[in-house]
Order: structure tokens, then sequence, then C-alpha cells
């Protein structure tokens, strides 16, 4: 399955740059990471004890949008943000901030979102 995805990715977004999050959780310690393959980099960042995996992607994909806005040399090519968390992308998906654990890192989200795409920044 992993072989099949990747193959998929490299294909269909050749010409992207792709940017992986996960998150993990042991016990009641949640942290989250993020990996861009193009750049052969790695972040990873500790958050507040006792959240929801999804929290942590959500904080992971929060990351990798402040991460491009705040780039003094952002990448002006395509950018693919990919996650292993449904959870997160029904989040995103449904975006009703009414109906959803983190509406505060919702909106983050689709706040950075906007400046980016207003900066000719794409995910």
């Amino acid at each position: 399955m992993k072989e099949t995805t990747e193959q998929y990715i490299d294909k269909k977004y050749k010409h992207y740059s792709i940017i992986y999050t996960d998150a993990s959780k042991e016990k009641d310690k949640v942290g989250s990471g993020i990996y861009v393959a193009n750049g052969n980099k790695t972040e990873g960042y500790k958050i507040s004890d006792s959240v929801s995996i999804t929290t942590g992607e959500l904080v992971a994909i929060r990351q990798v949008l402040e991460n491009a806005l705040s780039s003094p040399n952002p990448h002006v090519g395509p950018q693919l943000i990919c996650t292993d968390s449904l959870g997160a992308c029904l989040a995103l998906e449904t975006v009703n901030i009414n109906n959803t654990a983190r509406p505060d890192i919702i909106t983050d989200i689709l706040k950075l979102h906007n400046s980016l795409t207003q900066k000719n920044i794409h995910f």
C-alpha cells in the first residue's frame, strides 16, 4: 500500500513540493512533525499534553503553512501536504467551525491558507 501511494504521488504530483505531516501520542504526551521530501528537511514539535492525535495533525498542518508564510524565500511552485489523519482532513473539509473540537486551529489554517493564496503560494 505504501509503495502504491508513493508511486501515485510521484506520478500525479511530480512537479510539486511534497510535505508530510504526522502526529504521535504516547500516554498523555503528543508531538507532531513535518517532513519536506524535496528539501529533505525534518521538524518536530511537542504539543500540549492530553490533546488528540487529530489536534496534533492539525497543529502540524498549521505549522507547514506558517513556515511557508514566514519564509524569506517561499517555494513558488505548487505544494502538497500529505497527512494520514482522516480526522484532520474531515475537520478541514467540513469547515464547520461550531462542530469541530479545535475551531481555533481550523480558523488559523484557513486564514493562513488565504494569506498564502493572496501571495500566489498554493497548497
